[in-house]
């Protein structure tokens, strides 16, 4: 038997067969596609959104939405969108195209000039 090194290198050039069971095809995934680990970094981002928005809601006592909830919502959103747009899912990217264009406009709202408003005499 020859030494190999690089056990796990040669498990992701491997071609994965077409019997290979659910956890052999994930096991596959996250060693040959680094394309996955964008995706999940890009999911874990979005997923921030959620704890930001309850961590922050916990705090004041009352339901809240801080800004924070929608940088997290726009750059999980693009990431996502790469992702879907790099394994050709239409789905996820016309999702995540929607949810984009919310979130910038959320944040357009939040970041645009306030009116200056005359002294209430």
């Amino acid at each position: 038997m020859v030494w190999n090194p690089f056990p796990v290198l040669t498990f992701a050039i491997a071609e994965i067969s077409a019997d290979a069971g659910w956890f052999e095809t994930l096991q596959h995934k996250l060693t040959a596609d680094l394309w996955v680990w964008f995706g999940l970094g890009a999911q874990s981002i979005f997923f921030a959104r959620w704890l930001v928005q309850w961590i922050a809601s916990e705090r004041k006592g009352e339901s809240t939405i801080p800004v924070a909830f929608w940088w997290c919502s726009i750059v999980g959103g693009v990431g996502l969108f790469v992702y879907a747009w790099r394994n050709v899912d239409l789905p996820i990217m016309l999702a995540q195209a929607a949810g984009i264009l919310m979130y910038s406009r959320n944040l357009y709202l939040i970041y645009r000039p306030k009116a200056v408003q005359p002294p209430k005499v």
